[in-house]
């Protein structure tokens, strides 16, 4: 069979893989220069990321076809022909949707010194030489553009990922770090982890709204917590943003005919499948998750495609 895996990201490649395994042919789709999604874009994952494609970069079976884009779906006789912009027309007997998720970008907040997570992450990465100077005081803020009337939904990875910058950081330098959060969500060795930190002196502090007045020379922040409103000033203060449904989902469901639910996210006839026979769906598409989740999902998605 021809498999076609719309997205290049961890969950596509992994549906790649299994497809792969039992001798399909399967061409991905990335929208982008090159495949990878939001875990290329993390330091300390991207070597993961680019380990996991290796394995089947030079596949025989494999075409990646970069900034793709579809314009046309046709199905017939459980037969997909899909269309590109650059006019390439594709055929494939089955379909993965694995378009990954999209960081939500905080525009009413970031400055110099208020960075979204993953702009702190280029920060902090070794590649980038030196820190800045005044890397003294730095605070985290959970739960920024997910959990409110806008977009309810926690974002899965938040906690998790910020707990990992922390540790990021203190491997590199020894500011005073504060992590201000709603509710922490952590999993497994995590909550070990947490208190590790808070044994080695950062601050978790529960507060229900914010407030940023950044300058040349740092940002004050003010906060409730336990009641009161308080002040503190910091040299940086870090987002951890939530992720959204892919934009592309959008299109991409016209295209194919298949059902989005309330929150913008492909709606589940059953367990990794549409509402349309023979496409599937996994990763970010389905719901924010973690890599190890979108990894599995794609598994999945990738063993329902070629049975």
């Amino acid at each position: 069979m021809k498999i076609l895996v719309v997205g290049g990201g961890i969950s596509g490649i992994s549906a790649a893989k299994v497809a792969l395994g039992e001798k399909h042919d399967v061409t991905i789709l990335e929208s982008t220069p090159e495949p990878g999604g939001l875990m290329a874009r993390i330091a300390n994952c991207r070597v993961g990321f680019k380990t996991f494609f290796d394995e089947i970069r030079d596949n025989p079976g494999l075409t990646v076809i970069r900034d793709a884009k579809i314009t046309k779906v046709d199905k017939n006789d459980n037969a997909f022909t899909v269309t590109l912009e650059d006019g390439q027309s594709l055929t494939a007997d089955r379909v993965v949707i694995a378009t990954g998720l999209s960081p939500y970008d905080p525009v009413e907040y970031k400055g110099k010194r208020v960075l979204p997570s993953l702009d702190y992450d280029a920060v902090i990465d070794q590649r980038q030489g030196e820190l800045p100077a005044d890397f003294n005081k730095i605070g985290f803020f959970l739960c920024v553009g997910s959990r409110g009337k806008e977009y309810p939904l926690c974002s899965s990875v938040c906690c998790s990922y910020t707990l990992r910058e922390v540790k990021w950081t203190l491997q590199r330098a020894k500011p005073e770090i504060t992590v201000f959060y709603n509710d922490l969500r952590f999993f497994g060795q995590e909550f070990y982890m947490e208190k590790a930190y808070r044994d080695a002196g950062v601050k978790f502090v529960r507060a229900n709204s914010r407030y940023f007045e950044e300058d040349d020379e740092g940002v004050t922040v003010r906060y409730f917590a336990g009641g009161e409103l308080k002040e503190d000033r910091f040299n940086y203060v870090v987002l951890a943003i939530g992720l959204r449904p892919n934009p592309q989902l959008v299109e991409l469901s016209k295209l194919f005919g298949f059902s989005l639910n309330e929150y913008g996210f492909v709606h589940e006839k059953a367990p990794l499948q549409t509402n349309v026979e023979g496409v599937y769906v996994s990763g970010g598409a389905l719901e924010p998750m973690n890599i190890k989740d979108s990894i599995l999902t794609g598994f999945g998605a990738g063993l329902l495609a070629v049975r």
